[in-house]
């Protein structure tokens, strides 16, 4: 009776640890045991035999991990325009990632209308660009809370005022697959958000976002 119990359990504690695990996703990773003179290949599916679409150096660091493959070996990235397998025997994740909260978004984007937000953090301050084609407007950000009671989604508010119109977005910020709608890149942050401007004009947008580093 007593093994019974200890073994379910043991068996629990596992399959909570995996769901877990797989809401600590995404996160940054940093290439490692990699010769300097060589490159890590990023491949079509995760195994060692699939075609080779891209390559990350040796030094390479803020790589976003979205998910993993089947085995829990590979993980999924981002490349140019669609999205592939690393092997994490190269790869180690940065610290300080337990949650999809402890590591900032950077950009949330979305299409069919087209939009976008880019972040900025600085320290306990967060700024933002909302843009659309045809409005671009500096916000200020609250990031949180988390849903209670789950690891896995949070919240975002962001308001701003011009001299005619004051727009406010709030919305929730889930770890989810998302695709951009434009090409074969994925996601591991899904968002809906409601856009109100001028207290009469209320849109709904959906999109991805992402915590990989901007580019310069």
């Amino acid at each position: 009776m007593i093994r019974a119990a200890l073994g379910a359990g043991l068996l629990a504690l596992t399959v909570m640890s995996a769901q877990a695990d797989e809401l600590h996703l995404p996160a940054l990773y940093d290439v490692r045991g990699v010769a300097a003179d060589d490159t890590l290949n990023i491949r079509q599916a995760p195994s060692a035999s699939s075609t080779i679409i891209g390559t990350l150096a040796p030094d390479a660091t803020g790589i976003e991990v979205v998910a993993k493959g089947p085995t829990g070996s590979w993980g999924r990235i981002n490349t140019g325009e669609q999205s592939g397998f690393v092997s994490l025997a190269f790869l180690t994740r940065q610290p300080g990632q337990p949650t999809i909260m402890d590591t900032p978004v950077t950009q949330c984007f979305g299409t069919e209308p087209f939009w976008g937000i880019t972040f900025r953090h600085t320290g306990a301050t967060t700024g933002g660009t909302w843009s659309t084609p045809e409005e671009t407007r500096d916000l200020s950000f609250l990031i949180g809370p988390r849903a209670a009671g789950r690891a896995d989604r949070f919240a975002i508010t962001g308001t701003g005022t011009s001299l005619v119109t004051k727009r406010t977005l709030t919305g929730v910020i889930r770890a989810e697959y998302c695709t951009d709608g434009m090409s074969d890149r994925q996601y591991g942050l899904a968002i809906d958000l409601l856009s109100l401007k001028g207290g009469t004009d209320r849109t709904l947008f959906t999109g991805c976002c992402s915590i990989a580093p901007l580019q310069p």
